[in-house]
């Protein structure tokens, strides 16, 4: 709007020149000065009168209705008609708060046009007083350095005449004194008596202001004495503020401003006399004007100051003679009036007891007259002047008097040295004087402290004590004293005799004892005396002994608050305090004031003396209590729990009544210390709980929800208790990060913060602090408006106690969930988020709180309540406002943009819109403005419409809608300005502007991204500080990143072209700007000296000039960014934004990342690992690890510019980890321990050659293992990382970009279970290097392995046995590891003998399986444990021999029933994990069979047992070997039972290809269990040579029955000879697949209906066929023998034996014949026959073939041949996975050969060590090393073995006597 009155608008330029907001430049403020230059030279005088011309210029420019209500309002105000219009433009544009259409209601309706014209009222009226203020504040700190704009100001005002400015004061202060009263007539009906009233006092506060800027001009420049009869006519016409009855109504308000008014004229008028005295004097005609004025004043104590005055100036020695008596009467009379008195009100009046430019020039002032006066007086006569003594108190409060103090020696010195004389006598007046100079603090209080140790005088009243004998005159008025005597009656203080002294009243009553005095004698004696009288009952306390207490207590109080050292006078003084609180304790018949000084006085010895002054004040007992504190503290509020005592009593009853609250005060304040008593908040409240808590009760329930409803003699008192009461309850919820809640309550400072919270929430306190909330912006200023000073001081106290309870509000919301579900909305909630209509109107009046213009706090902290309000409101914030969307878009927008408004209220204005994304969409559609065809609200439709339907008001060209962007415009000019200034990226507008638009990305408000994307230019601005090289951190740079990660990640390669091309060019390799940022960020770490170092920088605004008191009050969460609740370290939440778009630009972006780049990128990052290994800084350490782990997981081995580089930092940094192992947590191990394995693997020929770095790593490792170890079986707590929280969602973010980015095969690492990683990886992580420096025995052996074997060993049985306890997967996965790296140490040798005592002892109880519910134990994971188990104990066994062969057979004896269970796993599910299982048990027990003898004899019934299940093995095997249709059944319904019925109709061309593997697999584990059983068989030599002797002793193995085996789940069959002729009839088969098949016999038909002819048999291996069948074929011929040569069967038994064997046999024995006589052996048969008879005639001993005749050169040839194909075949090279072959698959039958020793049958027992066989030992592992697999025979030996098993039963057939 134009203005066209020359009117501005001043509340806006006071805000800009007051410095408050600190925002506005040196440059704004000379602009907004010099536009309003004329009206700041004419001040009120700006306002014209109403004229015609005026109101002809008005009518032709606008609207009749506008012209008629510019004309009303003109009238009504009384101004020109221009000028109303400049104040209605003022007003719609900065005040009113509705929209135009709403403007348009306001003008339909008579009633509501006259409410806006009275507001309009009020706001001219403000103006006026803002322009006085304006002219007050350039004058007043023009020239005060502090002041920001001081040479701005001080220029300013050098443009201004100095008479000229003089005048237009002295003419607006004539103009605003004799401004006629309003009237209907001249202004209107609406001129009520209301607003007659209200105008008398804004005329009255003008006239107050106005002498203020006189008073100060005149100090600043020379003085005009003409000037000096104008001031006093004008004053006595206006009667010093007191006008006519009829102009000045008798109000309370009224009087105050009539009494300033008349104080500052009086300063005004003694200001000039001091000043141009002399001047005037020369001046006869105006010295003859102001006598004419001096004469008519009478005897009112206004004018006794000026008669006085002019009385002193006329006493000069030049005009003495010539009117002495009409001096001497003038004097007279205004000695009567009480001039000192005067003075003395008016040096004590509120308006100058701040410390501002006016109250020194009062000050200074007064001492002026008051020093002119002593001069000019002898000091004998100063007793006797009304009032003169008692002005030295109040004089002295000031610092520019007491500076002239003690260095004048006149003025108020000189008469502190009379009331010195007259003390104690005259005790009031001098404590009071000493008390104002103590308040000055330690500067002073060494001159002080030799006043108060040596008074050099002592004053008494004389009366009948002394007596002329006593008494001695010496001269004229000098008497001396005779005797000693002491005269006060409770100190000890004694005039000595021959002390002289003097009279010094004219009464001869008042003597004066030249002596040394001690001050504090005096205050020891009233104390004493006033506990006398106390303690008497009979006598009330004297009123005068009461003054003087409690002037002693003020000055006590002051005095130990300076700071001073007790000397040892003071001592005893202050010890006294708790005597009057102990008398007082009972009977209290003293005014509240003395105990609440001594109360003050402890409160002030507390920080020196805290244990000894708590413990006094418990055993004093007169502060409240509480006895017990219940389960639920929500009870603790009721009586029966907390008793007020002395104190609470006597408030309740004493100060209630009368209206005035010291004690209150003094113990809000104590309690206040009391909490502030030490730097921890949390260790204050622990150590003074039983203080702090009743007195948090007592002002919860007895004071702050009922003081507005008490009686106030002084309002100051009011405003003390509400902000005391405030600060204790904003100190108490200031702690952030507390956890507690309603059922938590486990410290006592949570259970004070509980109190608090649920008493603001759901009780009476709640509602008193709506009520201080709600006051309102208007009953802000309606305050300010009657407050002298608006900068500093007691004025600000409304405001300090709004800003208190704004951030106690924010704060309670805030902690709600401490005490109150968070869904359930508490009673304080309900109150607020009511409508406006029907609540207090909270929401709205903290709105109107942002355009508050008296602190720069208030605007801040409102917004942020409003944020809070945004975040948790449970319906639409907008519509709670009470406001239309364009006039908040209007109001939030004109801040933004605003020169003047500091950042920090802009900053909480884009964090509230921030916060309204998520949660208020209807708030963010008024913020943004933006159209409906990109999501945006109605609500720039609604202003459209109301535009177009509004009714023609103003007459204005149509103006353009630039707002469609709304805040987000102001933000890309944010982005704008950094991009020009790199250097603004610390600001913290920038700042909050980028978290706005995080919090877009992150809402996903796809209106405002589409609307931001698609902007012109904007990517450019945003990605703008990329490009240049970072300085210091700021917290934007994480949400920068933050918000392209985003970005990219939702539109992978569809990413905007402008983002595109910024990436490119910021990865581009030929640039520095990815590595100058790869840098900074582990600069960030490197550079910081401790966790707590690298801070957000902050730009703060300049604030060295003004200490306001605001100051004082915390912003809450202003110390800290709304998004980092989770309380990071700032350069934590770096890392975590560099570590996502490192992440997802390498997976998404179309381009990659150089190699020159990976290099800085990784180099930087271990850098930063490193510094952090050594602060421990654990956050840090695992983003950085996780970080490199990404990349040397993606990139492998391409960043690896020099590799010894990087060995070198993989070494430094297991060394570091090593040293600092014991107190990471889990996850910051499992992270280091995963990144070294990966780094080792690529690493290994580095570390291969470097051996200081291998030993190096090794020892680190092996120091991380142990630790490992140790801590197995200890319960497993989760750690939480240093700065980490449970809100924050960056890991979460991490973790779901990196399983997106990367596939899962690289993360197949990841744990199952967190914290089972970190013991698997570092035993991982050792047998990764074992492995590597397998070759390198030296670096072995230097080790202490054996630590690290028994270490492991000791962990491993400690997690076994938490197995037992409960089957957990951190324990079952670190025991797997551990007892795998076991057996690789094992395995390579690297053992020593001490593991033989160290198995058994940790595995052999604990690998007894647990017991499971439900389940077998092989169904569960332990067979993974077993395996390795058993090949541990098989390999040791292996390589130990006898020394191991005991602890092997206690394990067998403890573990029978579970090897048995193993051995037979396969009947559960043939999968290779079973198979294998039960290959590794008959390994053992195969192993373990080389000793029969010490096994039977160690334990026989483990032997029997598992002997038991070896031959139920191979039964089974045999079973499926024999059926593999069941084979097939087996297979393909692993869960059911296999029936013969339900294999009917299945032939073998139904078998399947995949069988043919588990077939082999079988087929492996029946030649284990031959060749276990072969070890417990008779020999066939034993049995041919020994036997023939006596009958055989051993017991069978086999059962006689012939019947073909048959598979059975749950049946445990014995081996029978007709499992074994199926299986030599299968073998034989197999061997016989190609050549011609004889005809079967009818006999064997039974056998062979179950052989297939499929691929199973081709398929079965030809090598470990010819084994099984060998040993078969002897367990056949072995087992006949013994039944055949033993006594177990009968005659006719054996003789069906003998049949049955030979007749199913003959398969075997056709094929054999028939093999021969078809030349497929190499010889002849008879040759063959014949070298066979003579081998076994040889070898065997056997008579009957003794006779054969033996051709040796064929015997020869046949044993070469056969040795020869023996060596050619080995099962591991043979078989397809060798490494789940077993070892140990070599038969125990030693084919005949050199060398052979035999094995005699189970039931001879040799001795230790012997055989009896040929004396020959047993044979164990280590003589048949050189053949650890069994090498089967060749085709053609297997058939002359078969030929020799015919030849056996030929001799059986024709009756052979075997005697």
């Amino acid at each position: 709007m134009e203005v066209t009155g020359g009117l501005v608008y001043t509340k806006s330029l006071w805000t800009v020149i007051s410095g408050t907001h600190l925002r506005a430049t040196s440059e704004v403020v000379k602009h907004e000065l010099d536009k309003c230059a004329e009206l700041f030279s004419k001040g009120l005088t700006s306002f014209r009168p109403q004229n015609d011309e005026s109101v002809k210029k008005l009518k032709c420019k606008f609207a009749p209705q506008a012209y008629k209500f510019v004309i009303s309002l003109g009238k009504f105000l009384g101004i020109d008609a221009l000028q109303a219009w400049d104040l209605l433009s003022n007003y719609l544009l900065y005040e009113f708060q509705g929209a135009e259409v709403g403007l348009q209601a306001f003008l339909v309706s008579d009633e509501k046009t006259n409410m806006l014209m009275t507001d309009i009222w009020m706001f001219y009226h403000s103006e006026r007083l803002f322009l006085l203020k304006c002219i007050n504040l350039v004058l007043s700190y023009c020239d005060d350095p502090n002041h920001p704009y001081q040479a701005t100001l001080l220029k300013f005002l050098s443009n201004f005449k100095s008479d000229e400015f003089s005048n237009s004061l002295f003419t607006q202060l004539d103009t605003v004194t004799n401004e006629p009263y309003p009237h209907r007539d001249i202004h209107g009906q609406l001129m009520t008596d209301q607003y007659q009233l209200r105008w008398q006092n804004y005329n009255l506060r003008e006239q107050i202001e106005v002498l203020h800027n006189m008073i100060v001009y005149v100090d600043m420049k020379c003085v005009n004495p003409s000037h000096l009869s104008k001031i006093i006519k004008l004053c006595i016409d206006s009667r010093f503020g007191k006008q006519e009855e009829y102009k000045v109504r008798n109000t309370a308000l009224a009087k105050y401003y009539s009494e300033l008014i008349g104080y500052l004229q009086n300063v005004l008028i003694l200001q000039h006399m001091n000043s141009v005295a002399c001047s005037v004097l020369t001046r006869k005609e105006l010295t003859l004007n102001i006598d004419d004025l001096i004469s008519i004043l009478g005897d009112q104590k206004e004018h006794a100051p000026l008669i006085m005055s002019w009385t002193l100036i006329k006493s000069f020695e030049s005009y003495k003679d010539t009117s002495s008596t009409i001096f001497e009467k003038l004097g007279d009379l205004a000695q009567n009036s009480g001039a000192f008195e005067y003075l003395r009100q008016l040096v004590s009046s509120d308006m100058f007891q701040d410390s501002n430019k006016l109250s020194s020039i009062v000050f200074k002032t007064v001492y002026d007259f008051v020093s002119l006066f002593t001069n000019n007086f002898e000091p004998e006569a100063f007793y006797h002047i009304k009032g003169l003594l008692n002005l030295v108190g109040p004089m002295l409060k000031h610092n520019i008097v007491v500076e002239r103090f003690w260095t004048r020696d006149s003025g108020i010195r000189t008469l502190f040295r009379v009331l010195s004389e007259r003390f104690p006598a005259d005790y009031t007046c001098f404590i009071e004087a000493l008390d104002s100079l103590a308040k000055h603090g330690p500067n002073h209080i060494d001159k002080l402290m030799q006043v108060l140790l040596n008074t050099h005088s002592y004053a008494e009243v004389l009366g009948n004590v002394l007596t002329a004998e006593t008494m001695l005159a010496c001269g004229p008025n000098e008497w001396q004293c005779t005797v000693s005597w002491r005269p006060l009656r409770y100190s000890n203080f004694t005039i000595p005799a021959g002390t002289k002294g003097h009279f010094i009243d004219e009464d001869l009553q008042l003597f004066n004892w030249q002596c040394d005095f001690v001050v504090f004698e005096a205050i020891y004696n009233e104390m004493r005396k006033i506990v006398e009288q106390i303690s008497s009952l009979e006598h009330e306390v004297n009123v005068n002994t009461q003054e003087n207490v409690i002037a002693s207590l003020k000055f006590l109080r002051s005095f130990l608050s300076a700071g001073v050292e007790l000397t040892k006078e003071a001592v005893g003084v202050v010890n006294f305090v708790l005597t009057i609180i102990s008398k007082l304790k009972n009977v209290f018949c003293v005014s509240t004031v003395v105990l609440a000084l001594c109360l003050d006085i402890l409160v002030t010895l507390l920080p020196k003396f805290p244990e000894e002054i708590l413990r006094r004040l418990r055993l004093l007992d007169v502060l409240p209590t509480i006895q017990m504190v219940p389960k639920n503290f929500i009870f603790i509020f009721d009586g029966e729990y907390f008793t007020p005592k002395t104190i609470g009593t006597i408030i309740s009853r004493e100060e209630c009544v009368c209206g005035e609250y010291p004690l209150l005060t003094s113990y809000l304040t104590f309690i206040y210390k009391l909490i502030k008593s030490e730097s921890n908040l949390e260790a204050s409240v622990k150590n003074n709980i039983n203080l702090i808590l009743p007195g948090i009760v007592f002002i919860l329930s007895d004071v702050y929800p009922n003081y507005q409803s008490w009686h106030f003699e002084d309002e100051k008192e009011y405003d003390i208790i509400a902000v005391s009461c405030m600060k204790i309850f904003h100190e108490i919820l200031s702690v952030s990060g507390t956890n507690g809640n309603k059922s938590d309550v486990t410290t006592p400072l949570q259970l004070v913060q509980n109190l608090v919270l649920y008493s603001f929430l759901n009780m009476k306190a709640g509602k008193v602090l709506l009520k201080v909330v709600s006051a309102g912006e208007g009953f802000i200023q309606n305050k300010m408006e009657k407050k002298m000073n608006w900068v500093s001081g007691h004025g600000l106290s409304t405001i300090y106690l709004l800003q208190l309870s704004l951030s106690i509000l924010n704060r309670v919301l805030m902690l709600k969930s401490h005490v109150h579900e968070k869904n359930i909305l508490s009673a304080l909630e309900n109150d607020i988020y009511c409508s406006p209509k029907e609540s207090l109107q909270v929401i709205p009046v903290i709105a109107s709180y942002i355009n508050n213009s008296f602190s720069p706090i208030l605007p801040v902290l409102a917004v942020k309540v409003l944020r809070r309000f945004a975040m948790d409101m449970p319906k639409t914030l907008l519509a709670c406002l009470g406001m239309e969307g364009d006039v908040l878009r209007e109001l939030i927008f004109r801040r933004l943009n605003s020169r003047i408004d500091s950042n920090r209220l802009k900053v909480a204005l884009l964090q509230l819109v921030s916060a309204c994304v998520d949660t208020q969409p209807g708030m963010c559609d008024a913020f943004f403005n933006l159209p409906l065809d990109t999501g945006g609200s109605s609500a720039s439709d609604d202003s459209q419409n109301i535009k177009q339907q509004k009714p023609e008001f103003l007459k204005r060209e149509p103006v353009k809608d630039n707002t469609k962007g709304g805040c987000l415009v102001f933000v890309c000019a944010v982005l704008a300005k950094v991009q020009k200034d790199p250097d603004l990226v610390t600001n913290p507008l920038y700042g909050a502007a980028v978290d706005l638009i995080c919090s877009l990305w992150l809402g996903e408000n796809s209106a405002a991204v589409e609307y931001l994307r698609n902007k012109e230019h904007f990517w450019d601005l945003f990605c703008a500080p990329l490009f240049s090289k970072p300085q210091q951190y700021v917290y934007a740079f994480t949400q920068l990143f933050n918000i392209i990660t985003l970005e990219i990640f939702h539109y992978g390669k569809n990413t905007h072209k402008d983002l595109l091309a910024a990436m490119e060019k910021f990865f581009n390799e030929k640039g520095s700007s990815f590595n100058n940022w790869a840098e900074f960020v582990s600069n960030t770490f490197i550079n910081s000296n401790s966790d707590d170092d690298v801070n957000e920088h902050i730009t703060i605004e300049n604030s060295n000039v003004h200490t306001y008191v605001w100051d004082s009050v915390a912003l809450t969460e202003d110390h800290k960014h709304p998004q980092q609740m989770e309380k990071q370290p700032p350069n934590v939440q770096l890392l975590i934004s560099w570590k996502r778009f490192i992440i997802t630009t390498m997976k998404l972006l179309p381009f990659k990342i150089g190699t020159e780049q990976k290099v800085v990128l990784t180099r930087s990052l271990m850098s930063a690992l490193q510094n952090e290994l050594q602060r421990m800084s654990l956050k840090p350490i695992l983003l950085l690890v996780e970080l490199y782990l990404v990349l040397i997981t993606d990139w492998h081995k391409q960043f690896f510019d020099n590799r010894e580089v990087v060995k070198d930092q993989i070494k430094l940094m297991l060394k570091s980890c090593a040293a600092t192992y014991q107190p990471l947590p889990r996850r910051v191990r499992e992270a280091v321990l995963a990144l070294a394995l990966r780094a080792i693997d690529c690493l290994q020929d580095q570390i291969q050659k470097d051996e200081i770095a291998a030993e190096t790593m090794l020892q680190s490792i092996t120091e991380m293992v142990l630790l490992e170890l140790s801590d197995v079986g200890v319960p497993v707590q989760k750690t939480k990382l240093k700065c980490e929280s449970d809100d924050d969602k960056s890991s979460d973010i991490t973790l779901s970009l990196t399983q997106h980015l990367f596939p899962a095969k690289h993360l197949q690492d990841l744990p199952e279970v967190r914290g089972s990683m970190s013991g698997r990886l570092a035993l991982a992580l050792l047998h990764k290097l074992l492995k590597i420096l397998l070759g390198n025995t030296m670096w072995l052996q230097s080790f202490k392995l054996a630590e690290i074997r028994s270490a492991v060993l000791r962990g491993l049985g400690r997690t076994l046995n938490q197995l037992h306890n409960k089957m957990n997967m951190f324990h079952f996965s670190v025991a797997l590891n551990a007892i795998n790296l076991v057996f690789f140490m094992i395995q390579n040798n690297i053992v020593d003998t001490a593991l033989d005592s160290q198995l058994p002892d940790n595995l052999w109880l604990q690998l007894i399986p647990p017991k499971f519910e439900n389940k077998h134990w092989l169904c569960t994971d332990w067979p993974l444990l077993y395996k390795p188990a058993l090949e541990i104990i098989t390999q040791h066994l292996q390589s130990r021999s006898f020394l191991f062969l005991e602890n092997v057979i206690t394990f067998v004896a403890m573990h029978d029933e579970y090897l048995v269970d193993a051995i037979l796993s396969f009947r559960y599910s043939l999968d290779e994990k079973m198979l294998e299982l039960s290959m590794l048990a008959l390994n053992l027990v195969r192993t373990l069979s080389f000793y029969p003898n010490h096994w039977k004899l160690s334990h026989d019934a483990s032997l029997s047992n598992i002997m038991f299940g070896v031959m139920t093995c191979l039964h089974m095997c045999v079973a499926l070997l024999f059926n593999p249709v069941t084979l097939k059944a087996l297979l393909e319904r692993p869960d059911k039972k296999v029936e013969q019925k339900s294999l009917i109709g299945i032939t073998d061309s139904d078998v399947s290809p995949q069988i043919i593997p588990i077939h082999n697999q079988i087929l492996k584990l029946t030649f284990l269990c031959l060749t276990i059983l072969q070890s417990y068989s008779p020999r066939l030599v034993y049995l041919l040579t020994e036997c023939v002797r006596s009958p055989v002793a051993s017991k069978p193995l086999v059962e006689t029955n012939l019947d073909p085996p048959v598979f059975d789940h749950d049946a445990l069959t014995s081996l029978t000879f007709g499992t074994l002729i199926a299986l030599a009839n299968l073998c034989t088969q197999a061997l016989s697949k190609g050549v011609r098949a004889p005809s079967p016999r009818p006999a064997i038909s039974s056998f062979r209906s179950g052989l297939g002819v499929g691929s199973l048999i081709v398929s079965m291996d030809k090598c470990l066929t010819s084994s099984v069948l060998e040993i078969t074929v002897e367990m056949i011929t072995s087992q006949g023998l013994v039944y055949l040569l033993g006594n177990s069967l009968s005659c006719t038994d054996k003789e069906l034996l003998r049949r049955g064997l030979n007749t199913e046999m003959t398969f075997f024995i056709e094929f054999s014949k028939r093999s021969i006589r078809e030349g497929i052996c190499s010889y002849t048969l008879e040759t063959t026959l014949q070298a066979l008879k003579s081998y076994l005639a040889t070898s065997m001993n056997l008579p009957i073939l003794r006779k054969i005749p033996v051709d040796k050169s064929q015997l020869q040839q046949a044993k070469i041949r056969r040795f020869s194909m023996r060596d050619s075949y080995s099962p591991r090279s043979a078989s397809s996975t060798p490494s789940k072959v077993p070892r140990e698959y070599s038969s125990n039958v030693n084919s005949p050969g050199k060398g052979s020793n035999i094995h005699t049958g189970v039931s001879q027992t040799p001795p230790h060590g012997q055989s009896r066989v040929n004396g020959s030992k047993e044979r164990t592992p280590t003589d048949t090393a050189q053949c650890d697999f069994h090498l089967p025979l060749c085709e053609d030996f297997v058939k002359l073995v078969a030929i020799v098993f015919s030849s056996i039963f030929d001799v059986f057939n024709t009756g052979f006597d075997m005697t």
